[in-house]
């Protein structure tokens, strides 16, 4: 199915939200963000989209949520520590937002993870081995 969109970039951007609302609706346990997207104009998120913008990671609207708790947590005093670092991108993102002055604790294996030992655990106790 070849479909064009013609019109301005609104225009555009309503009938493209359209046909994913449709899509969505017809899958089912699909979460669709609003049309506007006013999140991607906010000022922190621009400058931290700006300096991540060549930095492979997660989509960025999960790096707006990250942005999002670190500044719902402004009043809250303590580091913060990122397990899983990968290129950076969240990193980032984080330090973009944050509104607080933190240090930050960034870990990586840089090889994956090892396999599970008799000293891990499940969620349910038993061990990971």
């Amino acid at each position: 199915m070849a479909v064009l969109a013609f019109g301005s970039p609104e225009k555009k951007g309503r009938f493209w939200h359209s046909v994913a609302k449709r899509k969505a609706k017809r899958y089912g346990g699909f979460h669709l963000y609003t049309q506007h997207m006013v999140w991607k104009k906010q000022p922190f998120f621009r400058e931290a989209f700006e300096k991540a913008r060549a930095v492979a990671g997660i989509p960025d609207p999960r790096c707006f949520v990250l942005q999002s708790c670190l500044r719902s947590v402004a009043r809250v005093e303590g580091d913060v520590a990122e397990c899983g670092v990968r290129q950076g991108r969240s990193t980032i993102f984080m330090l973009t937002a944050d509104l607080r002055d933190r240090q930050y604790h960034l870990f990586d294996s840089f090889e994956g993870l090892s396999e599970p030992s008799s000293e891990d655990r499940m969620h349910n106790g038993a061990h990971g081995n």
